[in-house]
């Protein structure tokens, strides 16, 4: 059925003791205290769409000890999702134990549980592991698109609202499992680059920064939204490279359509590769443009050839004659160093002949041979 959890099926087996006493301890945990599943409220719904559930679900306290009549609860059609599940769970407390355990693969984990009246298997895994973050999702996923809600699970809370609203908490825990470690356990490495991925989380107000020699084969969005229920919430970032392979007065930074970022999310794309394949793409236009820009390092300094030429270190005479030939033919020089002969070598090939043309003469040019293969110089 459209939009209902897919949970893959992997048979029955007896329970590991102590596989069966940590359920039973969670779902005697929840007997006594159901607010353990209910969200912390971060919204402005005119009315909570979970009343309605806890209030069933407290309906069932004057039974909880009743283990045939919770099982009955977890069976009843009109009940919802939540409230079966919550029914199903707390009747192994009440039956004081688990006879039989069914298991489900949930990505690349195999996870057992019991199975308890109608409701579906991602809603009993969900309220039986209420205290995983990610797992406990699966309670509330449908219920959670179903009323245009966003849900953020980290640590031991779980917060809802009606809008993008990721807890600032929620972002350095999930940030947290990435393999990056910042100073001070911060989101950015501080780093100046080249290209830089910047990772704009627009309803917290808070950018990560990740440089093109800190980033790894990892998608960070994809551990940033990994305990995110809710419809795209893809949608709450801005992902962009910021890079210094531009012309005078276009911006520094390429943004990422939505289809490339939601391939990103589900990691199609790594930090590494996205980082990558703009800077190639900025690199080759900067290139293949007649616009003059100059670049050494990670510095640009736009089309000024004075500031460009006094960072330049060489014999005054040839810096001269670089200087008059690049006023005369407006050139896009990406260099790493600062050398005269780094910018040399980066133009040598196709502008050889006129660079000695303004260092001798026309005439002088005219009787050598073929350069091109020649030390600039």
């Amino acid at each position: 059925m459209p939009g209902k959890k897919r949970v893959r099926m992997r048979g029955v087996k007896h329970t590991s003791k102590k596989l069966e006493d940590d359920l039973l301890e969670r779902s005697r945990n929840l007997a006594e205290n159901p607010s353990l599943l209910r969200p912390m409220c971060a919204g402005n719904c005119r009315k909570c769409h979970f009343d309605k559930v806890f209030k069933s679900i407290d309906s069932l306290q004057k039974i909880r000890n009743n283990a045939d009549a919770l099982v009955k609860e977890a069976g009843k059609m009109f009940n919802d999702d939540i409230t079966k599940a919550y029914a199903g769970t707390v009747s192994l407390s009440a039956s004081g134990s688990v006879p039989l355990l069914a298991s489900a693969r949930l990505g690349e984990d195999t996870v057992s549980y019991a199975v308890r009246g109608s409701v579906g298997a991602d809603k009993l895994i969900g309220c039986q592991y209420y205290t995983d973050p990610k797992i406990r999702l699966l309670l509330y996923n449908q219920f959670i698109k179903k009323n245009g809600l966003y849900l953020y699970s980290f640590e031991e809370n779980l917060v809802c609202s009606d809008k993008f609203n990721m807890p600032e908490d929620y972002l350095y825990d999930t940030f947290w499992e990435t393999p990056y470690e910042f100073p001070d356990d911060g989101l950015q490495c501080g780093h100046d680059a080249s290209a830089v991925l910047e990772i704009e989380i627009k309803s917290l107000g808070e950018t990560i920064k990740i440089c093109e020699n800190c980033a790894k084969n990892v998608s960070t969005a994809q551990y940033i939204l990994s305990r995110v229920a809710g419809t795209d919430p893809w949608k709450d970032l801005t992902v962009r490279i910021k890079h210094k392979y531009h012309k005078p007065g276009e911006k520094d930074y390429e943004e990422i359509d939505d289809d490339k970022l939601k391939d990103y999310m589900f990691g199609k794309f790594t930090d590494t590769s996205l980082i990558n394949e703009i800077k190639r793409s900025k690199l080759g236009d900067l290139r293949g443009s007649a616009v003059a820009t100059y670049i050494i390092g990670t510095k640009n300094y736009g089309d000024s050839l004075d500031e460009f030429m006094n960072d330049i270190v060489g014999e005054d005479n040839v810096k001269a004659c670089l200087k008059r030939f690049l006023a005369e033919n407006p050139r896009a020089i990406v260099a790493k160093g600062n050398r005269i002969t780094d910018i040399l070598g980066i133009l040598w090939e196709a502008d050889w002949r006129e660079i000695l043309t303004v260092y001798t003469d026309a005439e002088t040019v005219a009787k050598m041979g073929d350069q091109t293969n020649v030390q600039p110089l």
